[in-house]
């Protein structure tokens, strides 16, 4: 049996390969009105594909250096945590005493901190109201016996 090929055939099946082989220099190409057109609206959809993926990389930095930033700073103070536990039962501060005293140290610290608002009030405004909570810090600091 004999099959005989015949021109468009062989010319589907081979122009391909045919096309790959011939030289570059011996390729002419025709650049015609609407080809122009549908290769300049080629190169703006090409940068506008190509600035869509730069923009989406940007983010994607920028998101994976917060995520390490968050990551970092929550490590951070998980250590910190550990570190302020383990003083914590190093100094005993389940004792009673040593939670009345931090109590107070930390009541002591507020109060001190309201009468210097209640000072820097006094000297911004210098008004009747500013004296009188500084009167009642003062009063309140001296029944706490911190003078």
């Amino acid at each position: 049996m004999t099959y005989m090929w015949t021109s468009n055939a062989y010319e589907a099946g081979n122009s391909e390969i045919d096309l790959k082989n011939v030289p570059l220099s011996k390729v002419t190409i025709e650049v015609k009105e609407e080809n122009k057109a549908l290769i300049e609206s080629l190169r703006k959809d090409l940068a506008e594909v190509t600035r869509k993926a730069r923009e989406v990389e940007d983010a994607k930095r920028y998101w994976l250096k917060r995520y390490e930033d968050a990551r970092n700073s929550a490590r951070q103070l998980g250590e910190e945590v550990a570190k302020l536990k383990r003083d914590a039962e190093g100094t005993g501060s389940g004792h009673r005493y040593v939670r009345l005293v931090k109590h107070l140290a930390d009541r002591k610290g507020h109060l001190e901190r309201i009468k210097a608002d209640a000072a820097r009030e006094m000297a911004w405004e210098e008004g009747l109201g500013a004296e009188e909570r500084l009167n009642e810090v003062t009063a309140a600091l001296g029944a706490a016996g911190v003078r």
